[in-house]
């Protein structure tokens, strides 16, 4: 809470990223800050730390010093502006993805999930509709897109515990049908 507002704010976003977090993610989401300066001033201070190599190429990977400094900084974050960070950090990642969109359906699956949870995508939208519908259809192509990459690596419970969170989600009759047949395959 004694953070400066600038590097608070960055510092929930990356907390909505995951305890890895990279430094075009957050100006994905933030584009008219200067997150570069937050993020130097959070590893001043010791809150998160620049990794010497990053898992994806090309990018600056950074890191919660502390696990439990992330969850302190991703609940305090509220629940409407949560899902909008979650929803950003999907489209980032479809960027990102291209045409390798298997390698990333499970972060997809989980972002999209977490924006487009009822209680939340009702506060992060609450005058557009079409805006939660979108999030919603999303989550739940990915986490049937997330339950058939499970399947063909024979992690059959996995699986089913997509397509039963995707059936949770599900409004429509072919989002039904596609979570049923996940499931009963």
């Amino acid at each position: 809470d004694a953070l400066p507002v600038e590097e608070k704010l960055v510092l929930q976003e990356a907390a909505a990223v995951g305890r890895v977090f990279w430094t075009t993610t957050l100006e994905s989401m933030r584009p008219e800050s200067r997150i570069r300066d937050a993020l130097r001033g959070l590893e001043d201070k010791g809150l998160v730390v620049t990794q010497a190599t990053s898992s994806l190429p090309g990018e600056t990977e950074l890191v919660f010093r502390h696990g439990l400094t992330r969850e302190v900084a991703y609940e305090s974050v509220p629940k409407g502006r949560r899902a909008r960070a979650h929803a950003d950090v999907g489209r980032w990642l479809e960027v990102l993805a291209g045409d390798r969109r298997e390698e990333y359906v499970d972060l997809l699956a989980y972002h999209y999930e977490s924006a487009s949870s009822p209680e939340h995508a009702d506060l992060a939208w609450p005058g557009d509709p079409e805006a939660r519908e979108e999030v919603r259809a999303k989550a739940v192509a990915a986490l049937i897109d997330a339950g058939e990459a499970a399947k063909t690596r024979f992690a059959v419970d996995q699986a089913r515990g997509f397509a039963d969170r995707a059936l949770a989600l599900a409004a429509t009759e072919p989002e039904r049908l596609a979570a049923l047949e996940l499931k009963a395959e």
